[in-house]
């Protein structure tokens, strides 16, 4: 039985990966860049692993995860379309990412302080997660300043 720092830290992976699949989804159809855009998709596919993972886990205890609400999801694509609006260079593409990535680095930094009676295997995957993201911002700056 997980206690409830493993599933509130669980829950935070969950709902941040499924963030980034979404908001990594939605840049994929605007990128022009074709390297771009299989630095996306392979970050999709990452975001997409982990939420699975974070899943079954929080069901193998009975619990269903909570997705992000319709109005969030509507507030992200929303600001993604209005940040691209007239400007969807590789440059600014990527910019967009690499601020987002951060938000979640930033979350799930806060969320292995607030949750520090996780389990040890949920700090490793929260942790793992978060040097992933790292690398993601590292490997998006390669497209800063290409139109």
């Amino acid at each position: 039985m997980l206690n409830s720092d493993t599933t509130g830290l669980l829950s935070g992976i969950y709902k941040l990966a499924r963030t980034g699949m979404q908001a990594s989804k939605t840049v994929i159809e605007k990128a022009e860049d074709s390297r771009l855009r299989e630095e996306l998709s392979a970050q999709y596919i990452n975001y997409f692993k982990t939420a699975n993972e974070a899943e079954s886990l929080l069901v193998e205890e009975g619990i269903t995860p909570n997705d992000n609400g319709p109005m969030t999801k509507a507030i992200m694509w929303g600001s993604i379309q209005l940040h691209t609006l007239g400007n969807v260079s590789t440059s600014h593409i990527s910019e967009i990412m690499i601020n987002g990535t951060t938000m979640g680095i930033i979350d799930l930094t806060k969320h292995l302080s607030e949750y520090k009676n996780a389990d040890e295997a949920s700090k490793n995957m929260a942790k793992n997660f978060i040097h992933k993201e790292e690398c993601y911002v590292d490997e998006l700056k390669q497209f800063l300043g290409k139109k």
